[in-house]
């Protein structure tokens, strides 16, 4: 039952993103969050190929010109980091994690659980890379 809401709640959001794709300009900060809240949904669900998608294409919306949106940017990446590092692209999740992780730590906004899961996740890559 509990994975039946699951996945009725990622078919709403799904549908939300859809809405919000076809009213919002493509560079629209709301679009880009919608895409990592979805992102973050599908890889609770498992599909982390797909996540990978979405969390790449929220990416790109947030970080770009005119402005980018640096607290929802550095979160989509270290939650990009995450989904790279499960489907094995170590290079890329070890870069996208820098990259957020820095850019949480110098962004206003930022709160501590987003730090934290920033620093736990450099941790354990750190941790990984003295081990070898």
């Amino acid at each position: 039952r509990q994975r039946q809401m699951c996945i009725r709640d990622s078919l709403t959001l799904e549908e939300v993103l859809r809405i919000r794709r076809a009213a919002l300009p493509g560079t629209s900060p709301l679009l880009g969050r919608t895409l990592q809240e979805y992102g973050t949904v599908l890889m609770s669900l498992g599909a982390y190929g797909e996540a990978e998608e979405v969390l790449l294409e929220a990416v790109t919306v947030l970080a770009a010109p005119p402005i980018s949106h640096e607290l929802w940017l550095g979160r989509a990446e270290v939650t990009l980091a995450r989904c790279l590092l499960h489907n094995g692209r170590t290079v890329e999740g070890h870069a996208a994690l820098r990259q957020g992780a820095a850019r949480l730590e110098n962004t206003p906004g930022a709160t501590p659980a987003d730090l934290e899961v920033a620093r736990q996740r450099m941790g354990e890559i750190d941790g990984a890379t003295q081990e070898r």
